[in-house]
């Protein structure tokens, strides 16, 4: 199991042009993280589309192209890094479907959140559909068990292989729900926005 301290967490954030307004809140929440000292470490990494496809990290919003890494770098087999990806998903890596199989790939090795900043209201005409219900995880469970999605009345069915990923508002009311369904304390059922990760 992953304690106190031994998880990091990683702050990605999508570099398309209408998040550049977000920067700030991103460099806050990484400060915000820091001062928890529940993690050995916060990163903080944005995602850029190359020009063959691919996608790609850096450590800047505008990198110079030798700055640039491959994605592969984002994902922990070990389970000990929790993600969170900030982000409108209306850009490029949206459009194109990469980010989508990015979050899928996350997904499969821990936990897993979009911090959406725009309101709840814009959320479904965006290009990351939601539905809402519950997740759920077994209390004591190590962080990269799988979540359990239940969806409500009107959810969606869920398509074989997909993986819930929730998406947050960026208030402290849903990261702590967030916080305490992975701590798997307190409580461990919580409403969340749903999406398939694939």
């Amino acid at each position: 199991p992953v304690g106190r301290g031994n998880a990091a967490m990683q702050l990605l954030m999508d570099a398309s042009s209408s998040m550049y307004v977000w920067d700030r809140m991103l460099r806050e929440l990484s400060g915000v993280f820091e001062r928890l000292g529940a993690f050995h470490e916060v990163l903080v990494r944005y995602l850029h589309g190359t020009p063959d496809g691919d996608l790609a990290v850096s450590s800047r919003f505008d990198p110079e192209p030798a700055g640039l890494r491959s994605a592969e770098q984002l994902s922990d087999p070990t389970g000990r890094r929790i993600t969170l990806l900030v982000s409108d998903c209306v850009g490029p890596l949206w459009r194109s479907g990469r980010a989508h199989r990015l979050l899928h790939r996350l997904a499969r090795h821990g936990p897993v959140a979009v911090l959406q900043p725009l309101p709840a209201r814009l959320w479904s005409r965006t290009r990351l559909p939601v539905s809402y219900g519950t997740l759920h995880r077994a209390e004591g469970l190590v962080l990269s068990s799988p979540l359990r999605f239940s969806a409500g009345v009107t959810g969606a069915a869920t398509e074989p292989g997909a993986l819930p990923v929730p998406v947050l508002p960026p208030t402290a009311e849903a990261l702590g729900a967030w916080a305490r369904l992975l701590a798997g304390t307190g409580a461990v059922v919580i409403p969340t926005a749903r999406t398939d990760a694939d």
